[in-house]
C-alpha cells in the first residue's frame, strides 16, 4: 500500500492532481473537503491505515499535525503542488465562479497559508510538481513525466529491511 498526501496553495491544482492520479494509476482518493472527519489527526490512526488494502491519495492536507503523523509511516509520501500566482488566481476564480480581485485573492491565500502553516508542511514534502501552465493537458503530461517520483516504491520498515538482509544471508550459507 502507498499513501500519497497532496498539499499546495489555493488554486494550485490539488484536486485536479488527485483526480488524475486516482483515474490513471488506480488510487482511491479521499478529498478532505468531503471527508474532514476522516482526515483529522485524531481519527486517522495507523490502525485504520494499515487495514486499507488500496493505494490512497488524500488531500488537500492542511494540518501540520496530520502530515507529521503520516510522515512517520514508510508507505506515505507528500507531494506539494506548486503554481504561479496568476495561474492559481485564474483557477480559483474559475472554480468558485467568483469575481474576487487579485488583491483579495492574495489576502485569502496568505491567510490560509499562515493558518495551516503551509511553509512548514511544504518543507516536509517528498516531491514538488509544477502546475504553472493554464492547460490541463500540459499538467497531465507533467504528472506522467514525473510518475516515478510520484509513485515512488514503498520504503520498507527497518524491521523488514533487516529481515530481508537476514533472509538473503541465509540463502548464501554453505553448510
Amino acid at each position: 500500500m502507498v499513501i500519497i498526501g497532496v498539499v499546495g496553495r489555493i488554486g494550485a491544482g490539488k484536486h485536479e492532481f488527485m483526480a488524475y492520479v486516482e483515474k490513471t494509476f488506480q488510487f482511491q482518493a479521499i478529498y478532505s473537503s468531503e471527508n474532514s472527519e476522516i482526515l483529522s489527526p485524531k481519527s486517522l490512526s495507523p490502525e485504520i491505515l494499515e487495514k486499507w488494502d488500496k493505494n490512497l491519495i488524500i488531500g488537500p492536507l492542511l494540518s501540520l499535525d496530520l502530515v507529521k503523523k503520516l510522515k512517520k509511516k514508510p508507505y506515505f509520501h507528500l507531494i506539494y503542488i506548486e503554481s504561479d500566482v496568476s495561474v492559481r488566481f485564474t483557477n480559483h476564480t474559475n472554480k468558485t465562479n467568483t469575481k474576487l480581485s487579485l488583491e483579495s485573492f492574495l489576502e485569502l491565500d496568505e491567510k490560509m497559508a499562515r493558518e495551516c502553516k503551509m511553509k512548514e508542511i511544504r518543507s516536509l514534502a517528498t516531491f514538488e510538481i509544477d502546475n504553472s501552465t493554464s492547460s490541463l493537458k500540459d499538467f497531465h503530461k507533467n504528472i506522467e513525466e514525473n510518475k516515478k517520483n510520484i509513485l515512488r516504491p514503498l520504503k520498507p520498515s527497518w524491521e523488514q529491511y533487516f529481515l530481508n538482509i537476514a533472509f538473503a544471508l541465509r540463502l548464501r550459507r554453505n553448510c
